[in-house]
């Protein structure tokens, strides 16, 4: 039985577009653009559920009896698809190697439960993707190579995005 707890799942929605609000868990909605940490742009209407993932699976760290472990705030499906890890911050400077740090735990935790590989609730989604999205820097911005690399060596498979806009 995997430490993660999906029980903070919505149900998959069709929208054209649609924002992901960061809060104790956060969640998606389509109105109050202005609170969006992200913003899901779905041109085609793709069944996409989302998950959120911090202050819902609350998974202690081996050796230790109450210190949790750090997860990104969420993910979104596209079923089969698509797989993206969403990061939130609202920083205006200084955000991008911790949101780093937490979707590279993410990535190992889901690893490790097996949720990637073989038979795993998410092994059959090739597109797979990691995003560090803050509400207060819209413009995109390039990863840099270390950020790139610690991403793609710890993840074997997901591609790093900063920005606030996500487009399936």
């Amino acid at each position: 039985m995997s430490r993660f707890d999906f029980s903070c799942q919505e149900s998959p929605r069709r929208d054209l577009r649609f924002g992901v609000v960061d809060g104790r868990p956060a969640i998606t909605v389509v109105t109050n653009e202005e609170s969006w940490g992200a913003c899901v742009c779905n041109p085609s209407g793709k069944c996409i559920r989302f998950i959120a993932l911090d202050h819902c699976s609350h998974i202690v760290k081996k050796g230790t009896t109450s210190d949790l472990e750090s997860l990104c705030d969420g993910l979104l499906e596209v079923k089969d698809e698509q797989l993206c890890l969403l990061e939130l911050k609202e920083k205006r400077e200084g955000y991008i190697p911790k949101a780093v740090c937490q979707l590279e735990n993410t990535i190992r935790l889901m690893r490790e439960e097996g949720l990637l590989d073989g038979s795993g609730r998410f092994a059959r989604c090739r597109d797979r993707r990691a995003y560090v999205c803050n509400r207060r820097k819209r413009k995109v911005k390039t990863p840099t190579n270390e950020h790139r690399e610690r991403i793609a060596k710890a993840s074997k498979g997901f591609r790093l995005h900063l920005g606030w806009e996500i487009s399936l």
